[in-house]
């Protein structure tokens, strides 16, 4: 992709000035990489929204970890992927076997000490896997161009 390539979602271009303007929010060595990478937050959001309005998902009044409102559309999009996304909670044996198999990570930190942290890791990284799979998904049956999204890597997560 260059930046005079356009970038459409579903056939409605994302205009030149919007992809500009959020190339600012995505810092980087050099201009394309920016403006690359701000055409891919833009698609991904142009997609879930649009995924959003086909499904009938109601934005109710949300806020951000730091307690800041979120415009309808961020609120929109968080309760579809609430929806839509679902990840297995991390088990004592989830761990353990995460703990067994990277004991070099954990050098000072006996497995109960380590346990509640390796269950948050787990299920963040399932959490991102699955989004980017729906994204990729999204991206599928929508019809982007001028931006490449990476693919779901592996098996889908269930």
């Amino acid at each position: 992709m260059t930046m005079l390539d356009p970038v459409t979602v579903s056939g409605m271009e994302i205009p030149f000035n919007i992809i500009a303007l959020e190339a600012q929010n995505h810092p980087s060595a050099d201009v394309e990489t920016a403006f690359a990478a701000a055409a891919e937050a833009l698609v991904i959001r142009q997609l879930l929204l649009d995924e959003a309005a086909k499904t009938g998902v109601v934005s109710v009044e949300r806020c951000d970890e730091s307690g800041a409102t979120l415009t309808d559309e961020d609120a929109a999009i968080e309760a579809l992927l609430e929806r839509e996304i679902r990840i297995p909670t991390a088990d004592t044996a989830t761990c353990r076997r995460y703990y067994d198999g990277h004991r070099d990570r954990f050098t000072v930190h006996p497995f109960e000490i380590a346990q509640p942290r390796i269950a948050d890791y787990l299920v963040e990284a399932s959490y991102r896997r699955a989004v980017a799979q729906y994204i990729a998904l999204l991206a599928s049956a929508a019809g982007v161009t001028g931006v490449t999204l990476g693919g779901a890597d592996g098996a889908l997560v269930q």
